[in-house]
């Protein structure tokens, strides 16, 4: 809990900030890789960590991207023959961390070159199936990795894979959109639905744009929009239900179906009472993602078309763009949500659940913008734990991080709507209130003390605080900086730390 751990939150916070800022403009794995890499290595302290990947035909491992630090080096590019390689043999061992690799796997001739003594792994899967290749770190010494690095190389590799399947989407796209605009070039209208699927970001809506301009192009065509949020009427329940069971038969290929009375099956689909006398050609095209089902626009036509393999691969080309919107929704979707989330971990302390020092430093930001847009005086409390030391000596330091989360309940408590709070070092924590005017702060003192002293119930030990030290300072004026505040209110604290201890006041546990 001392100046050591503080130096390395500060650290990470810092790398994390960094990260932040490169991973916002990341257009690629390579650019997602780096900076995370970095992270990683700087969070670990292995000697190297690196991505690969595996050649499942080539029975082969290739090494794609790496960050070396330390004695034991890996050479970007490198191919590995898959047998051989330590990733294999932690697959099919299902082993995370070894800490002794010679003695673990003494046959690795490619762990005895690099002097590999520490090894750790996660898989890079997809669907949590395919494995694509695997986030490794080494080092040439033996290293305890802690499960909260474990945790971050998963998060990492789920990112890698998410990127990584993106792409790969992304690829199919283009490969499939050119294909597809080679093959259906008798339609005019495909190239212009492409480019509504291709330039939205959602599906509902360019369902509803595709529907609109293929009524344009065909007016004597009955159009209908198929999705979730149509289902709940008794019409349109039938309609989807009939598109999902349609996606599920054999009569469709990769979501697109052209039928025409009398061939192809009309038969099955005719016995739908959706399906009229009236009705010549039927076609079905769907948004699928991982062959589940999300919408469709049905397409029927009262007069027989002259080109029907024409229009069987329009309505083909359709539901691949269709399917490849919502893919790409998807993944973007979980990207966005992945990134959020190391975002918020970013701010957050991971043992009290307060805000972290960055959290603290994003808040100063926001209460110095609404001093100045508001009026008011901005207030900074510096709360330190006296006796702190003591707790830990004597109850060890998993009852002390105890009493520290409760402590920061109570604090949180305390902490009303116009005022924020934040750990701002081991036994150190900061608030931030916006105030009408100068004598509130006492009052704020007094609540404060009022809440964070008493008796702690820690695991069956009763445990009677008399209180923190708690310093205290307002803007003079509204120019002040709250880094200048912070200053004050640090030595506002220090100076009644002194006092308690001159008058002999209560400062121990």
């Amino acid at each position: 809990m001392g100046g050591q751990a503080t130096a390395i939150r500060q650290s990470a916070d810092e790398s994390i900030e960094r990260f932040a800022q490169r991973i916002a403009s990341a257009d690629g794995l390579e650019a997602l890789c780096r900076p995370l890499l970095d992270l990683l290595q700087r969070i670990s302290g292995l000697d190297s960590v690196y991505l690969t990947e595996i050649d499942w035909q080539q029975h082969e491992e290739r090494i794609r991207f790496v960050r070396n630090e330390g004695e034991c080096k890996v050479t970007e590019g490198l191919r590995l023959p898959w047998r051989d390689t330590l990733c294999r043999r932690a697959l099919d061992e299902d082993v995370r961390v070894e800490s002794n690799v010679p003695r673990r796997w003494p046959q690795s001739e490619t762990a005895r070159e690099l002097g590999i003594m520490t090894y750790v792994s996660t898989p890079v899967r997809i669907h949590d199936h395919e494995v694509l290749g695997t986030l490794c770190g080494i080092s040439a010494r033996s290293r305890h990795v802690s499960s909260e690095v474990l945790d971050l190389m998963d998060m990492f590799a789920q990112l890698m894979a998410t990127q990584i399947e993106r792409e790969r989407g992304a690829e199919a796209e283009r490969g499939r959109a050119q294909a597809a605009e080679r093959s259906a070039a008798l339609f005019a209208a495909l190239s212009e639905i492409g480019q509504i699927c291709s330039g939205a970001r959602a599906l509902e809506p360019a369902l509803v744009d595709c529907g609109q301009r293929l009524r344009q192009l065909a007016p004597e065509a009955r159009v209908d929009v198929i999705t979730p949020a149509k289902s709940a009427s008794g019409p349109g329940r039938a309609l989807y239900e009939w598109a999902r069971r349609c996606c599920r038969s054999n009569a469709m290929t990769e979501g697109a179906g052209w039928w025409r009375r009398g061939q192809n099956g009309w038969a099955e689909w005719a016995a739908e009472t959706l399906i009229a006398d009236r009705w010549t050609n039927i076609g079905l095209a769907c948004a699928l993602h991982e062959g589940e089902f999300h919408g469709a626009l049905l397409i029927r036509l009262e007069e027989a078309l002259p080109n029907q393999h024409a229009m069987q691969q329009a309505i083909q080309s359709l539901a691949l763009h269709l399917s490849l919107l919502t893919t790409r929704e998807r993944l973007e979707s979980n990207l966005r949500s992945a990134y959020e989330e190391l975002e918020r971990q970013s701010l957050c302390d991971p043992l009290t659940g307060l805000s972290n020092r960055r959290g603290f430093e994003r808040d100063a930001r926001r209460l110095a913008a609404k001093v100045r847009r508001r009026g008011g005086l901005a207030c900074v409390i510096f709360i330190d734990l006296d006796g702190f030391k003591a707790l830990n000596d004597r109850h060890g330091h998993e009852l002390g991080d105890r009493f520290l989360i409760e402590f920061a309940r109570r604090l949180g408590t305390a902490t009303r709507t116009d005022e924020t709070c934040a750990r701002y070092g081991g036994d150190e924590f900061v608030m931030l209130a916006h105030l009408d005017a100068e004598r509130q702060a006492e009052s704020m003192r007094t609540r404060l003390a009022a809440c964070l002293a008493g008796r702690y119930r820690l695991d069956g030990i009763d445990i009677d605080y008399a209180g923190p030290s708690i310093g205290i300072a307002v803007q003079d004026d509204h120019d002040e900086p709250v880094g200048d505040l912070l200053a004050r209110a640090d030595r506002a604290m220090y100076e009644q730390k002194r006092t308690r201890r001159r008058t002999g006041g209560p400062q121990r546990f």
